[in-house]
């Protein structure tokens, strides 16, 4: 007679799918880690481009446009204020910025800034010489760009994933 003795354990399926879910009902660290720095590049480049990057025109309306440029010393460019004086471009770019809002939560996260006047930029509208003016959103993301963020957090959440040794596709 033979004796045959199997034994099989379910306690690494088990770990590995306790790990899984706990990645999955808490992804604070997702968006830390992939969407906070996404959305301040998103800016960066925003800036850069006078919002062409996004598909905006943040050209300045023609009256504004002038008064601006005689400003000669305060600005860096039409829409960038020196340094010390600038609220819009540092609080939507630097994440230690006073005036930056950076809120992750296990299901989701705020991104904005406190600068008084960025809602007014946002949304577009009648400036100081009674001129109509574009949107100009630092945050604005076409959809193929939100896209492509949803793409980057998907991976990472895959290989998040992959670190508890599920194969996952």
């Amino acid at each position: 007679m033979i004796n045959l003795k199997l034994t099989y354990s379910v306690q690494p399926v088990i770990t590995q799918l306790t790990q899984t879910k706990d990645i999955l009902s808490d992804l604070t660290w997702l968006w830390e880690e992939v969407s906070h720095p996404w959305w301040l590049a998103q800016a960066e480049k925003n800036f850069a481009t006078h919002g062409a990057h996004s598909g905006q025109d943040w050209s300045l309306a023609p009256k504004y446009r002038a008064f601006k440029a005689s400003l000669r010393g305060v600005l860096i460019d039409p829409l960038r204020w020196a340094p010390g004086r600038e609220q819009v471009y540092p609080s939507t770019t630097d994440a230690s910025h006073p005036m930056h809002i950076w809120q992750a939560t296990a299901t989701g996260y705020i991104i904005g800034s406190t600068a008084p006047n960025l809602p007014h930029l946002q949304s577009g509208g009648i400036g100081p010489f009674n001129e109509s003016y574009s949107p100009a959103d630092p945050l604005h993301a076409t959809q193929e760009q939100r896209d492509d963020l949803a793409t980057l957090e998907h991976q990472r959440l895959l290989d998040r994933i992959r670190e508890t040794g599920m194969e996952v596709s």
